[in-house]
Order: C-alpha cells, then structure tokens, then sequence
C-alpha cells in the first residue's frame, strides 16, 4: 500500500514540474534600430512580454530635429516558431521637418501608427531581428507646416516625407536562454 500511495505521488510530482516547465515566462528584451520603433533615425528600445505573444515596447532615438520617442503594443504570431510575423499600434514621434539653413522649420511631430512586420529568432537564445513597415497618421500641424516648407520661394523641397516608414532593429533579452 505504501508503494502504492508513494508511486502515485511521485507520479503526481512528474507532471507538476512538466507542466512548470511548460508555462510562460515574462521576458524583457534591449534592442538597438532604426524607425519609429526605435524612437527615430537611430535609437533603443526596451520591450516587455508579459504574456506569450503580447507585448509593450518604448523607443528613444535620435530623429534629425531633435529626440524621438515612441510607444508600442504588439502581438506575435507564432510565438514559439523562428519567424513570429507581427502587427502593432504605436504612438509618439512619427514625422519629422529638416531643413539646411531654416532651422526655424526644423520641427519633430507626434501621432499614432499601425504596422506589420516580424520577429526573426537568431541563434539559441532569444534574440531576435525585427522588420516592420508602419503607417504614420500625420498630425494636422505636420501637415500645415510642410505646406508652408514648400511653398517658402526660399526653399527647394528635394524630398517629401511618406507615410510608410521602415524598422529595422536587433534585440536580445539579458540573461535569458
């Protein structure tokens, strides 16, 4: 009976650390790009997960005019495989106005974005590459002071800015396997 008794709770035991093992960990990641996720032309970021596939992300950099910064929300899908494709909102700097020589135009913008991308495992821990495309939703100033830029007679606008901009970056969570 005793053998009984002690097989059953050592059986009980097996299943309990199995399913420990299986269950989800928060993770925190440190990542370096560039893009609005990244808080501009080049910048951090510092993500947290703190449930499987869902995460927040804050982003710093430098963006041509001055400091960026931008907030996120994401989801990926397919957490557990190599390539996680991924949507997500974000909110903060998103446009920005630089001119040579007219640095009273010279101005950082906010608003919200969309995007879509994906997370790349590299190698056996967990890092990972990001590439995203999102979409800026401009603030109505960003768009009355661009018109003013080009319609200024002293000023050549050699490039408008788009709504769609690119992210790339490399992250990796400290201490994690």
């Amino acid at each position: 009976m005793v053998y009984a008794l002690s097989g059953i709770s050592f059986g009980y035991a097996q299943n309990e650390i199995a399913v420990k093992e299986q269950a989800y960990r928060p993770k925190a990641y440190l990542g370096f790009g560039t893009g609005n996720v990244y808080g501009g032309v080049v910048g951090v970021n510092l993500a947290y997960e703190p449930v499987k596939g869902l995460g927040l992300s804050a982003g710093v950099g430098y963006y041509l005019s001055g400091l960026g910064y931008n907030g996120m929300l994401y989801y990926r899908f397919l957490a557990d495989k190599k390539v996680n494709p991924v949507v997500y909102g974000l909110f903060g700097t998103n446009s920005v106005i630089k001119v040579v020589g007219a640095a009273h135009y010279n101005k950082v913008y906010n608003g919200p974005g969309a995007g879509i991308g994906s997370f790349f495992k590299v190698g056996r821990n967990a890092n990972r590459i990001f590439v995203g495309l999102q979409y800026a939703f401009w603030s109505d100033k960003f768009e009355e002071d661009m018109n003013t830029v080009k319609n200024d007679p002293a000023i050549n606008v050699k490039r408008t800015p788009a709504h769609v901009g690119l992210n790339v970056g490399f992250s990796f969570a400290p201490g994690r396997k």
